[in-house]
């Protein structure tokens, strides 16, 4: 009785298990079904006082972390302060820094940023976006969720003014 070879090779539960890794994983800018967010960190605003999303329920948010080591952060932060400007009601953007306040303030000082920003111990606003779907950990990263608190878009890089006005008007 002659016995095919390759059926030794590789067991079944091997072959899922290596189908699934090698499975193209989704776009990291893709549009989500609604879900939940996660549990925010302990955040702060530029003043010290407590601070914590839920003052913006009922409203369109978009989360956009950012560090003030990060380049494209810097670059990106001045267009968002013109969107914030031109939002009025319809939504706000809300900067959250993965660094100290007694860096972050001076340094949005500096630049003219007028949206509201909150401050997180740098692991902590990490392990966030990572639970929000940053998969590569990179900065800058917005989350935009609805008035009902659900993820929407999520984005990994630098945002465009006009995807950003698009997705907030869907």
């Amino acid at each position: 009785m002659r016995r095919h070879f390759s059926c030794y090779l590789i067991s079944p539960w091997k072959c899922i298990l290596l189908a699934l890794a090698l499975a193209p994983a989704p776009p990291v800018n893709a549009a989500l079904a609604p879900a939940l967010v996660p549990t925010a960190p302990a955040l702060i605003d530029l003043k010290g006082a407590a601070t914590d999303l839920s003052r913006y329920r009922g409203r369109v948010v978009l989360l956009n972390f950012w560090a003030t080591w990060c380049a494209p952060c810097r670059q990106e932060m001045p267009a968002l302060d013109r969107l914030y400007g031109q939002l009025h009601s319809r939504a706000v953007i809300v900067g959250v820094a993965a660094d100290d306040r007694a860096t972050v303030a001076p340094f949005v000082g500096r630049l003219g940023i007028h949206y509201p920003i909150a401050v997180g111990n740098p692991d902590q606003v990490f392990a966030w976006t990572a639970a929000l779907g940053n998969v590569t950990q990179g900065l800058p990263f917005s989350v935009l969720l609805d008035t009902q608190g659900q993820v929407r878009w999520i984005q990994s890089g630098t945002v465009t003014i006009a995807d950003v006005k698009r997705r907030i008007e869907q």
